[in-house]
């Protein structure tokens, strides 16, 4: 299982507002931190029509930064599932990813559903979650729009086989904080673990759903 995304079979509307010109970079193609004021003003079939025409799934405001970094509180922090890197270069972070959709077989995977791979940041290092855990050794790992693993012993649950496991990340930080959507990350098993599960206005995302969240894990509930 790939967890190739649900919004494949979406019918966006192509002759909406397109906001590229205010939220890409022309010259690498990576979202601008913007404060959630902008994207108030937009719809939701803007900002997903930006995000499958772009590669995108988290939409990075000034405010979830803003929380992150708040979070992170000056401890040791990475980024695993980096993607263009945005977020990891805002908070000043190592940004990691194993890069699969760079993988031809991915990549076809992803054309063949009509959905625009992710365009890698010069700053994200090629390691997966596990591979970059251990060798940085972090306090808090950041993960947005991260998919669970996929399990065959659970198949109805889904997820993707090259994800990292997340008792493994729960198990080797003190905080684990993702980025998610109530509905795109509902078969998440993290989320049946205690934790901080956070909403706002200032969390913007690919998805239809407006349920975006912020969950905050602390490792002490494995205990």
């Amino acid at each position: 299982m790939l967890g190739i995304p649900p919004d494949r079979m979406w019918t966006l509307d192509t002759n909406c507002r397109d906001l590229a010109g205010d939220v890409i970079n022309p010259i690498d193609g990576t979202p601008s931190i913007l404060p959630a004021s902008y994207y108030a003003t937009t719809t939701q079939e803007e900002r997903s029509l930006l995000c499958v025409r772009h590669g995108l799934y988290v939409l990075p405001t000034v405010e979830l930064i803003d929380s992150l970094r708040c979070e992170i509180a000056n401890r040791a922090a990475i980024e695993i599932g980096s993607g263009n890197g945005a977020v990891a270069r805002a908070l000043g972070i190592t940004a990691t990813d194993n890069r699969m959709q760079e993988w031809p077989e991915i990549a076809a995977m992803y054309e063949s559903a009509g959905q625009r791979c992710v365009r890698y940041g010069a700053n994200v290092e090629t390691l997966d979650g596990e591979e970059a855990v251990i060798k940085y050794r972090p306090k808090v790992i950041v993960g947005c729009w991260i998919t669970h693993k996929y399990r065959p012993e659970h198949h109805a649950r889904g997820g993707n086989m090259f994800a990292p496991d997340e008792l493994f990340l729960l198990a080797n930080c003190e905080t684990l904080i993702l980025v998610g959507n109530n509905s795109t990350h509902s078969k998440h098993p993290l989320l049946k673990i205690p934790h901080l599960h956070v909403t706002g206005n200032w969390l913007y995302s690919r998805a239809r759903d407006p349920g975006n969240f912020l969950g905050i894990w602390q490792s002490s509930v494995l205990s």
